[in-house]
C-alpha cells in the first residue's frame, strides 16, 4: 500500500490542476496506466484472501498463547479488509501532506528571503549562500 504515494499524488495533482491532462503525451499516458496498475493491484492483493502465514506445526495451546504475545500488533483476520483501507487512508495522508509541504514551503521560503532583503538589504541573502553550500557539503560527506 506504500508504493501507492505515487499514484495518489498524480491524482491530487490532476485534481488540483497542478498537471495538465495532455492526453497524446506519452509521459502523460505513462503516468495514467502505472496509477492504474499500481491501484488495481493493491486493491487486487486486498481483496485477495490467501492461507495463514504463520501456521504451526504443533497445535499446542501454550504455544498459540505464546505466538499471540510475540506479535503485538497482529490482529484478527476477520479485519483485513479495514487494514487495507487504513494503509490506502494512510498513503493518502502521505501523498496530501507531500503536496501542502511543496506549496507551503516554497511560499514561506520566498516570504523569508523577500522580508530579509527588505530589512537588510539586496547583499544579505546571498552572503548566507556558501554557508550553505559548506554546511550541505560536510553533511553529505
Amino acid at each position: 500500500m506504500g508504493l501507492l504515494i505515487p499514484s495518489f499524488s498524480f491524482m491530487l495533482s490532476l485534481m488540483l490542476r497542478r498537471t495538465k491532462l495532455e492526453w497524446r503525451s506519452s509521459s502523460f499516458q505513462a503516468k495514467v496506466i502505472g496509477s492504474l496498475i499500481s491501484i488495481m493491484g493493491a486493491i487486487m492483493v486486498d481483496i485477495y484472501k490467501g492461507t495463514e502465514m504463520l501456521k504451526t506445526s504443533v497445535s499446542s495451546p501454550y504455544i498459540l498463547q505464546f505466538k499471540q504475545k510475540l506479535f503485538i500488533f497482529s490482529s484478527t483476520p476477520e479485519h483485513w479488509v479495514l487494514g487495507g483501507i487504513l494503509l490506502a487512508a494512510t498513503s493518502l495522508s502521505v501523498s496530501t501532506w507531500n503536496i501542502i509541504r511543496a506549496v507551503s514551503g516554497g511560499v514561506v521560503r520566498t516570504r523569508v528571503h523577500v522580508w530579509c532583503m527588505q530589512i537588510k538589504g539586496p547583499y544579505y541573502v546571498p552572503m548566507f549562500k556558501p554557508v550553505g553550500i559548506v554546511f550541505a557539503t560536510i553533511m553529505e560527506v
